[in-house]
């Protein structure tokens, strides 16, 4: 058992992450998910992180939401005021999309969709992020509608600034 990390449910191993999907509780608070199976918080069972994969895959292809991906190194004191910067643009888009309809003109707009995010340990996501060019931590990586390409921005970014970059995107403005 040595080397597996902690024992939940039916036996199976799991392992403590640092990354996953930022989600949006009820309660306005927020909660990193890398495996929906998992029974206890930042813990996965194995292949999580494919799982994980395909679900930024599926959120890209929906086009319903704006999907951001912040790259972390672990215990970077920026990289956690980041994820925090992302958090309040979540939940300020989710305030502001409530008022108003997403669809414009017959098409969809992501300028008043939810903000999607997933945040990767760039240790857990080594590939992911050379294949994306990270080389600074954080990195956020905005999307928008598919024909739009997606803006990435290294360093930290402030709420102003990271407001900036998802309107940008979602309006196509580049």
């Amino acid at each position: 058992n040595a080397g597996q990390g902690p024992r939940v449910g039916a036996g199976a191993p799991v392992a403590v992450v640092r990354s996953g999907e930022e989600v949006l509780r009820r309660n306005l608070t927020f909660a990193r998910v890398a495996d929906t199976r998992a029974e206890v918080a930042g813990t996965a069972r194995p292949g999580w992180e494919r799982r994980l994969q395909n679900s930024m895959k599926r959120a890209l292809e929906g086009n319903r939401e704006q999907v951001v991906l912040v790259f972390i190194k672990d215990g970077s004191p920026s990289c956690e005021r980041q994820v925090e910067v992302v958090r309040k643009g979540m939940l300020s888009r989710a305030n502001s999309g409530a008022l108003h309809d997403t669809r414009v003109s017959g098409h969809s707009s992501l300028l008043y969709a939810p903000v999607r995010a997933f945040v990767l340990d760039a240790t857990e996501f080594e590939d992911l992020a050379n294949k994306l060019n990270v080389q600074a931590f954080p990195t956020c990586i905005v999307f928008g509608p598919p024909e739009v390409d997606p803006i990435s921005a290294p360093g930290f970014q402030d709420e102003d600034m990271l407001d900036l970059i998802l309107q940008t995107v979602a309006a196509g403005d580049r």
